[in-house]
């Protein structure tokens, strides 16, 4: 596979090799690549934990309805108004 980088990216390669971090570009892409591999994985991992605390949430009663947040925004901006 061959990959074209952006001038940005050809110059942040040649840092890492320069800092002696990595030692062929390869490296340092395929480095790249593994962080964000795990940075999406984390992040879906994360996003699955919250969403299942919010179905927990929900199956104990933890919840308003969307009636009652709409009929509470309702009236803080009718409160909002009054006050100009």
């Amino acid at each position: 596979m061959q990959l074209e980088l952006t001038d940005e990216l050809k110059q942040h390669v040649a840092d890492e090799i320069k800092s002696g971090r990595f030692q062929t570009e390869q490296e340092v892409v395929l480095d790249m690549l593994e962080r964000c591999r795990q940075f999406f994985v984390t992040d879906i991992e994360d996003l699955r934990r919250e969403i299942q605390v919010g179905i927990d949430e929900i199956d104990r009663g933890e919840f308003v309805s969307a009636e009652e947040v709409f009929a509470q925004l309702r009236k803080r901006n009718r409160q909002l108004r009054e006050k100009v």
